[in-house]
C-alpha cells in the first residue's frame, strides 16, 4: 500500500514540469556537479549526467555531509576509532559517541581530518574512567572561510560545551569558547549552529524546572554578542531554525511547534511574524525553483512543497531539512527519502539505483548538492497558516523524584509515553514509546517540565525510560503511589536503601546508566567483580525480569540486577 501511495505521489509531481523551465537535463546536470550521499554510514557521489554513482569514504561512521559555498569541498563529522569498540559492543546511540571534523576535497578526492581526539582519550571503559569529545555537524561561514562546530568535552561525569570555529586559511582553530546561557541549569544541549552575519546557537535547558530554550549569537571570530529567549515553560517549542532574509534584511527565521514561522532580530530580540512562509533557495539561481516545508498535520514529519512561477506542488518527502538539497542551477532538487535517493528535474522525478537502504541498516541518510540559503517573500506569494495556540501550565505537582505513580482511573485513559518531554505531533523531535495503560505504575526519574501546557515526568515503566505527563486543564492523569517493596515472581529483595550489599562470590555484575537491559537507552558503564562492595542508594525497579538496585561503587553510580530466577547476584551485608 505505501508503495502505491509513493507512486501516486510520485506521477502527481509531472506537474512540476510545468514550473522549471525546459532546458537540456544532461547540459544541466553537468553544471550542478556531483550530489553527495550519506549512505551506510559513507559518503558517495552520484553523477547526473552519466548515472555513476561511486563511493567516496569506506569507513561506515560518517555523518550529515555539508557542502561548501564554493560546492568543491564537504565538511563532516565522523565517529571516532575509539568509539567503534563500544558502538559494536552495546550499540550505543551515535549522537553519544566521540567524533571527529573532516574535509573531502571533490576536486583531488583527498580526505583531511581537522579535528581529532586527544591523546588521552579513552572510551567504553566506564563513565568515571573515559575521557574523549563529541561534535556534532559542522556548518560553513558564507565565505566558505571558515567552519563551526559544537563541541562537548566529556571528562568522567563532568560535560564542558564550546563554540569551536576554525580558520581554513590558517588550518587552526581560531577560537574555541564556552558555552553558558544565563538563568539555565541541566543544559539538554546545542544545535547545529547557524551562520550568516552572525553564528547563532540554539540551547535548551531548565530554568527552575521549567523547559526553556534561547539563542546565543556570537561574532565571526566568537565574541559573544547576544542571549535570546525563545521559550519559558507554556510556550510553544522551536522545531527548527536558520537565517532567512526579508528586503535584504538578516533574522533568525524559528519554526515553533504550533506551526508558526517568527522571524527574530539578532540584536535586540525583537520579534515579527513573516509575511509569508520561509523558503529554501540556490543563491546562485535566486529565480529558479525553491522549497518550504511545515508540520504534518497528522503529526508526521514535515511537509514539503517545491515552488517555481507562483505555482506549487507537494513532494513525496517528509524527512528533515539535512535530507534535501537544491542543486546550484536551482532547477533540481534531491531528497533521501526512507526507501532511496531521489532527484527532480524537469518535471521528472527518478531513484538513484543503488541507494536502496539494505534491510536491518537503520543508519541515517541525507544529501548535499549545493549551498543553499533561507528567506521570506513579500506579503502574499506564500500564505501563512494559522498558528495553533499554546496553554500554560497551571497544574500543581502532586509527585517526586524517586517516587512511583500511576495511572489514573478518571479519566479511563491511557497515559501516552514519549522520547522527549513534548507530544509528537507538536515536536517531531519527540518519538511515541508507546503507552501506560490504566493502574499501570511507574518510577519518576526526573522532572517535572513544563511544556505545552503540560508537566512531563521522565519516567521507567516496566523497563521503557521516557516522558508522560502529569495533566493538564486542571485534570490529572498521575497519582502518587507508595514504592512497591518487591517484584513479584522475583526472588524476594533482600537489600534496602542506604544499606550495603556486595556481589556474591564468581562472576561480575555489570553497572548500567539506567535499570533496563536495552542497549538503546542503557550502557553499561562498569562492572563490580565478585566480592566487591557497595551502597544502596534507590530501588527496587522491576525490568525486563530482574529487580534493579541503584547503587554507589568506587564513585560509579549506576543500576545493577540483584539476581535471575532463583539465583541472588547480590547479598545485603551489616
Amino acid at each position: 500500500m505505501r508503495h502505491k501511495a509513493l507512486l501516486m505521489a510520485l506521477s502527481a509531481l509531472v506537474a512540476f514540469s510545468a514550473l522549471v523551465p525546459r532546458e537540456r537535463a544532461a547540459i544541466r546536470a553537468q553544471i550542478d556537479g556531483e550530489l553527495v550521499i550519506l549512505m551506510r554510514g559513507d559518503l558517495w557521489a552520484y553523477d547526473e549526467s552519466s548515472g555513476t554513482l561511486r563511493q567516496l569514504t569506506r569507513w561506515g561512521y560518517n555523518q550529515t555531509p555539508v557542502i561548501a559555498p564554493d560546492g568543491q569541498r564537504v565538511a563532516y563529522a565522523s565517529i571516532a576509532e575509539i568509539a567503534v569498540p563500544a558502538l559494536q559492543r552495546f550499540g550505543q546511540l551515535p549522537s553519544a559517541l566521540p567524533t571527529n571534523i573532516w574535509l573531502w576535497s571533490l576536486a583531488s578526492g583527498q580526505a583531511t581530518r581537522i579535528a581529532q581526539q586527544p591523546v588521552n582519550a579513552r572510551f567504553g571503559t566506564g563513565m568515571p574512567h573515559e575521557t574523549y569529545i563529541r561534535r556534532g555537524t559542522p556548518v560553513w561561514s558564507p565565505d566558505g572561510l571558515r567552519l563551526a562546530w559544537i563541541e562537548s568535552v566529556v571528562v568522567g561525569a563532568e560535560v564542558a560545551h564550546t563554540l569551536v570555529i576554525y580558520d581554513m586559511l590558517g588550518n587552526r582553530v581560531r577560537a574555541n569558547v564556552p558555552l553558558q546561557v544565563d538563568g539555565l541549569t541541566d543544559l539538554f544541549g546545542f544545535d547545529t549552529p547557524r551562520w550568516d552575519i552572525a553564528l547563532a546557537v540554539r540551547a535548551s535547558g531548565l530554568s527552575r524546572q521549567t523547559y526553556t530554550e534561547a539563542l546565543l549569537f556570537f561574532n565571526n571570530d566568537g565574541q559573544p554578542i547576544n542571549q535570546v529567549r525563545l521559550q519559558d515553560g507554556g510556550g510553544a517549542a522551536i522545531l527548527h531554525y536558520e537565517w532567512a532574509t526579508l528586503n535584504a534584511q538578516p533574522y533568525i527565521a524559528a519554526l515553533f511547534s504550533n506551526n508558526a514561522w517568527v522571524l527574530i532580530n539578532p540584536i535586540n530580540g525583537s520579534r515579527l511574524n513573516p509575511p509569508s512562509l520561509v523558503e529554501r533557495f540556490s543563491p546562485r539561481a535566486p529565480n529558479a525553483v525553491s522549497v518550504y516545508f511545515l508540520m504534518a498535520t497528522d503529526g508526521i514529519g514535515y511537509r514539503w512543497r517545491g515552488v517555481a512561477n507562483g505555482s506549487e506542488v507537494l513532494l513525496p518527502f517528509s524527512g528533515l531539512p539535512e535530507q534535501l538539497s537544491i542543486a546550484a542551477s536551482g532547477l533540481a532538487i534531491a531528497w533521501a527519502a526512507e526507501d532511496a535517493v531521489y532527484i527532480l528535474r524537469g518535471g521528472k522525478t527518478r531513484k538513484i539505483i543503488g541507494t536502496e537502504r539494505l534491510a536491518g541498516d537503520t543508519r541515517p541518510m541525507a544529501v548535499a548538492w549545493s549551498y543553499n540559503a533561507w528567506r521570506v517573500q513579500p506579503e502574499g506569494i506564500l500564505q501563512l497558516p494559522t498558528p495553533q495556540p499554546v496553554p500554560e501550565c497551571a497544574l500543581a505537582t502532586r509527585l517526586s523524584i524517586g517516587l512511583r505513580a500511576r495511572v489514573t482511573s478518571f479519566p479511563p485513559q491511557a497515559n501516552a509515553l514519549n522520547s522527549q518531554p513534548a507530544r509528537p505531533s507538536r515536536d517531531p523531535r519527540s518519538v511515541s514509546l508507546g503507552t501506560i495503560p490504566v493502574g499501570g505504575t511507574m518510577t519518576l526519574l526526573n522532572g517535572p517540565v513544563c511544556n505545552d501546557g503540560v508537566l512531563w515526568w521522565q519516567v521507567n515503566y516496566n523497563g521503557i525510560i521516557g516522558w508522560t505527563g502529569e495533566g493538564e486543564n486542571g485534570v490529572y492523569w498521575l497519582e502518587p503511589l507508595a514504592a512497591a517493596n518487591a517484584c513479584p515472581p522475583l526472588l524476594p529483595p533482600r537489600l534496602r536503601i542506604g544499606g550495603a550489599g556486595r556481589v556474591t562470590p564468581g562472576a561480575p555484575n555489570a553497572l548500567r546508566t539506567q535499570p533496563t537491559v536495552n542497549n538503546q537507552i542503557s550502557r553499561v558503564i562498569g562492572n563490580i567483580p565478585g566480592g566487591q562492595v557497595f551502597s544502596v542508594l534507590n530501588g527496587p525497579i522491576c525490568a525486563d525480569g530482574y529487580t534493579w538496585w541503584q547503587v554507589n561503587y568506587q564513585g560509579m553510580v549506576g543500576w545493577t540486577p540483584e539476581g535471575e530466577g532463583a539465583t541472588y547476584w547480590l547479598e545485603p551485608i551489616q
